[in-house]
């Protein structure tokens, strides 16, 4: 088996119900360590109370050459399942994009659609880029930006 890929960074996507056709936009964060990952996830509410605008949701997973397999369980909010999120993908031959398909089994009954997720910035990249953010103090301004 050869070395695997560092999915670690700053992704951003998109998942869809099965016989949608609105998708529901998300951000991930993703952190590797040799073939495993964990993550949090940020998206648009398609599901939970109104009164909640976004949910937020832990990921842990792995990568097996180009298979991506993860699991999404939201953090509680009001009208928010605990039932895992099982995610089945695969990666483009850049390692930039993961597709594939989701599935939520609750007892005899379950829910499935498609996603995809592109890579915005690597943890490499991303390190770089706060690295060099200017903090200004309150009333001051930087001719330089």
């Amino acid at each position: 088996m050869s070395e695997p890929t560092d999915l670690s960074g700053y992704w951003s996507g998109w998942y869809a119900y099965t016989g949608w056709t609105e998708r529901v936009p998300f951000t991930a964060w993703l952190t590797m360590t040799g073939d495993r990952f964990t993550g949090t996830t940020l998206e648009s509410n398609s599901f939970a109370l109104a009164s909640v605008s976004e949910l937020t949701a832990t990921l842990s997973g792995s990568v097996n050459e180009m298979r991506v397999s993860f699991e999404k369980v939201y953090d509680r909010n009001p009208g928010v399942h605990a039932l895992p999120v099982r995610y089945e993908g695969v990666l483009d031959n850049d390692y930039q994009v993961i597709s594939g398909h989701w599935v939520i089994h609750n007892n005899n009954d379950y829910v499935t659609g498609d996603f995809e997720m592109s890579r915005l910035m690597s943890t490499a990249l991303a390190e770089n880029e706060v690295s060099e953010v200017k903090v200004l103090q309150p009333g001051s301004f930087d001719t330089d930006l």
